[in-house]
């Protein structure tokens, strides 16, 4: 795993302005899961493709190798009880996905349209995914 590129990677997240098909939570887990595969594109498929998150789950759905975040993780990852750096973290609904680094996740403050970094509880309720190197 290429920590330092991921560690870069996020935290230029963290400066920008969050939009839809550009840096939205889909994208930054596909990106991550490009930077530690070291092989694949599927942040590719999604970048600057749609403006709106149902334009984004539609895009997937007909025309991603993975119809969603949960079939991108039941495809490439493990379910593990326990968050390492680089994991990927899905909200129950599905919906929703970071990445766990270093005790903490990026979540979006809505109020200022940017990502912001927050502790990882043990009281979050996500699915805890890590992706198996090929």
């Amino acid at each position: 795993m290429d920590h330092g590129r991921i560690t870069q990677y996020l935290s230029q997240l963290l400066e920008q302005e969050f939009e839809f098909g550009v840096n939205d939570c889909h994208i930054m887990a596909f990106t991550v899961v490009d930077l530690i595969l070291g092989n694949t594109n599927y942040r590719d498929e999604l970048v600057g493709k749609y403006k709106t998150a149902k334009a984004g789950f539609r895009l997937l759905a007909k025309k991603g190798t993975f119809k969603n975040i949960v079939h991108l993780c039941q495809e490439l990852c493990d379910e593990v009880d326990h968050p390492m750096e680089g994991d990927i973290l899905v909200d129950v609904d599905g919906f929703h996905c970071s990445i766990y680094w270093m005790g903490k996740y990026l979540v979006l403050n809505q109020e200022k349209n940017k990502y912001q970094i927050t502790k990882y509880s043990t009281d979050c309720e996500y699915k805890i995914y890590r992706i198996r190197k090929s």
